[in-house]
């Protein structure tokens, strides 16, 4: 599940980013290309920023010949999870001229909390935490 936010504050839009949900999929499906389906149509995945309405979309692996498998494992622990061999272009971001100083982890923490000012994943505004996207109990991987 994926909370819709608001594409920017007050903008009325809300929404998850096509290409979060299909990298998210793509990883519980041990790292299976596919696509996502609306109302058994699939859904136009050619901007991953494009915001995805609330609703209820399913994923499903399609086979190199183009063919759609809806029967597939899934990955349902980070530890079993081994990333691809050819990464994502959009997993890679930019390239750095140079490599900044890292900064404080509990400077990044205290930053990111004032810049979002609610939970990303609950949509709480008190009581929250920082998060990681790697679990540290894998901090070894």
């Amino acid at each position: 599940m994926f909370h819709a936010f608001p594409s920017a504050p007050g903008s009325g839009v809300v929404g998850v980013p096509v290409g979060v949900v299909l990298d998210a999929c793509f990883v519980l499906a041990f790292n299976k290309q596919g696509e996502l389906r609306f109302q058994k149509n699939r859904v136009d995945d050619s901007d991953p920023d494009a915001l995805l309405v609330p609703g209820t979309y399913h994923f499903v692996v399609v086979q190199p010949g183009g063919e759609a498998d809806e029967n597939y494992s899934l990955c349902e622990s980070f530890s079993a999870w081994t990333p691809p061999v050819s990464i994502p272009a959009r997993w890679k971001g930019g390239e750095a001229d140079y490599a900044p100083p890292l900064p404080n982890i509990s400077d990044v923490s205290a930053a990111v909390k004032a810049d979002d000012k609610i939970c990303i994943m609950t949509g709480a505004r008190t009581a929250f935490q920082s998060s990681h996207l790697v679990p540290k109990a894998e901090r070894a991987w």
